[in-house]
């Protein structure tokens, strides 16, 4: 699955994302950070 794959299945803004980063080598390093942050499973836990 490519990036814009992900972010469709995702229902996300992959143009918009990449207009903002510039470029995808950013984009999927931000993504990549996004799955080792556990702020989300911190809340969850919090609920």
């Amino acid at each position: 699955m490519t990036l814009k794959e992900c972010y469709a299945a995702l229902e996300g803004d992959y143009e918009s994302v990449l207009s903002r980063l510039m470029t995808e080598k950013l984009v999927q390093k931000f993504a990549l950070k996004f799955l080792d942050d556990a702020s989300f499973n911190n809340l969850v836990k919090k609920i």
